[in-house]
């Protein structure tokens, strides 16, 4: 379970990630269960939705997503 201070990080993180970003993140999310979109599918979806979705599993596994300097 995330603590309060942690929720406020991760609303940051997630708010300034772009869609290339989130797609990496939801392909290397180390999740204890299959998260197994399809680039394609995510590529359609709405930003905001993307941001939303990504933020569910992270409060669902209570892990925090690497920092974006990762990603590269």
């Amino acid at each position: 379970m995330l603590r309060a201070e942690q929720i406020d990080e991760l609303i940051d993180r997630i708010t300034h990630m772009d869609r290339d970003e989130l797609i990496h993140q939801f392909a290397t999310y180390p999740a204890p269960f299959p998260v197994d979109f399809s680039r394609e599918f995510l590529e359609g979806q709405e930003l905001d939705k993307l941001r939303h979705v990504f933020f569910g599993l992270c409060m669902h596994t209570g892990k925090l997503p690497c920092a974006t300097a990762c990603a590269a």
